[in-house]
């Protein structure tokens, strides 16, 4: 089960994502191989080049995209979410402020876990800006400026 490849639809954003992570860590190049998606002789980014290369990196080292990378993915997630928390908390427990949050949380996570499915690197955008609050309510703000400064790469 954990070893089973993923597979996305030729009209999803997973799938291009995939193709251009595939060529990167078959080819050991940078290059984000945008033209392998549209067929354009331009080389140009057609997309944000970050989530490729994060994509890349795990079939670099695990050898294919598959369901162990999207419970990693998950778990990510998971991690800046009790960052986030745990910095919060601290400031808004027992408030109304709290309790909004937490039904928010709570009510936005089956989308998030369908973005990991899908291959979407929105989830990664939305984990960089709970670790950037999370630093942020922790007064480690140079931790919250490398997070924010990730987001216009990944997202």
């Amino acid at each position: 089960m954990w070893g089973q490849t993923c597979q996305y639809l030729p009209q999803d954003d997973g799938y291009r994502y995939h193709i251009m992570a595939q060529h990167i860590a078959e080819t050991n190049r940078l290059w984000g191989a945008d033209d392998l998606v549209f067929g354009t002789d331009h080389k140009v980014y057609l997309f944000q080049p970050g989530y490729r290369y994060y994509v890349a990196g795990w079939i670099k080292i695990m050898g294919a995209e598959n369901r162990l990378f999207q419970c990693w993915n998950m778990l990510l997630y998971l991690m800046a979410l009790l960052v986030f928390l745990s910095g919060f908390r601290k400031q808004y427990s027992g408030t109304r402020i709290e309790k909004g949050f937490l039904l928010f949380i709570l009510l936005s996570s089956p989308f998030v876990v369908k973005l990991i499915l899908m291959g979407l690197s929105e989830w990664l955008l939305i984990s960089l800006c709970l670790l950037a609050a999370g630093a942020l309510l922790r007064k480690k703000t140079n931790w919250a400026v490398v997070a924010l400064a990730l987001i216009p790469f990944v997202s």
